[in-house]
This record gives structure tokens, sequence and C-alpha cells, in this order.
């Protein structure tokens, strides 16, 4: 009893708190541009509210807004696979690139940001008008290019959504 109550006196002395401040930012996560299925901005508020790091809120209530717009988004072949003797492409690398702000509500001016942030998953498919053969390290995803694009955007989203999150308010727990 008597070591802990000496480590938090020397922990109290050097600016270290244990947990989160006292009162949480409350923020809001305004529909992200370019998001036509509305997917990434749930995932960001399920994030948001997931993390402890700040409660949310409707725009209304909110001191505070994630400013999120889509920068980027690609498709690279990284992978090919001999399907009746005949190369074919069969993975792909599918990267989203997002410009990310912290932003107070009042004045709209940035806390934090903006910064670009990235996320990429890979996944294969099934080219059109090949058979059903997998090559080796195949992840297994055997469906059309589109389908398995459309499935792989859940994680990418997901971790997206996790280093928007770190990095908008990695800033505000800290201290110098």
């Amino acid at each position: 009893m008597r070591y802990f109550f000496l480590l938090s006196l020397l922990l109290s002395g050097c600016g270290y708190q244990w947990g989160p401040p006292a009162s949480l930012p409350v923020v809001a996560v305004p529909y992200i541009a370019g998001d036509a299925e509305g997917t990434l901005t749930s995932e960001l508020t399920k994030t948001v509210a997931a993390s402890g790091l700040a409660h949310v809120a409707f725009l209304e209530e909110a001191s505070y807004f994630i400013d999120v717009q889509m920068v980027d988004a690609n498709h690279k072949v990284i992978g090919y696979g001999r399907v009746a003797g005949e190369l074919s492409d069969q993975e792909a690398r599918k990267t989203v690139t997002v410009q990310a702000a912290l932003r107070e509500k009042k004045s709209g001016k940035a806390i934090f940001g903006p910064i670009q942030i990235e996320a990429s998953t890979d996944y294969d498919y099934i080219s059109q008008g090949t058979s059903r053969e997998l090559f080796p390290f195949s992840l297994v995803q055997l469906a059309t290019e589109s389908i398995a694009e459309e499935t792989a955007m859940r994680p990418l989203e997901g971790e997206l959504a996790r280093k928007i999150v770190d990095a908008l308010f990695r800033s505000w727990y800290t201290h110098d």
C-alpha cells in the first residue's frame, strides 16, 4: 500500500494523468464528402464513440466537429495467376486517402489538421472469363472483382476510421 502511494505521488508530480481528462470534448461527425454510401461516416462515428476520447453528438450540441473529405481512392492489380495456361490478374490493393481535421464548431478553426491519412487492403477475385482455380497464397475471396472490392471496403474503412481518430485526438491527450 505504501509503494502504491509513493508511485502515485511520483507520477502526479511529473504531470502524468491516469485516464482521460475530467471532461471529454463533445464532437460531431458530419457526413463525409465523397462517401457515397455513408459507410465511412458511420464507421468513423462508431470509432469515435467507442474510443472513449470524446462524446459523439449532433452538430447542434457539439463544440467540435470532424471534417473529413475523400482525396483519392484507387485500385491497383498486385497479383497474377496462371489459369488454363494464361496469365490473369487475380489480386488487387484498394487504397483510400482522406484529408481530416478536428475543428471548432463556432469558428470553423482547425484544432488539429488538416492532415492526409491513407489506408489500404488487399483482396483477390475471379477475373472475367476464368475458371475458379486458385493460385498459391490466394486470400480465398471467390467473387467477381467488383464484389470482392466492395467486400474489402468494410475492413479498410474500419482501419481508416481508427487512423483518423488516433491522428486527431493524439495531441489532445499528450502533454509537453
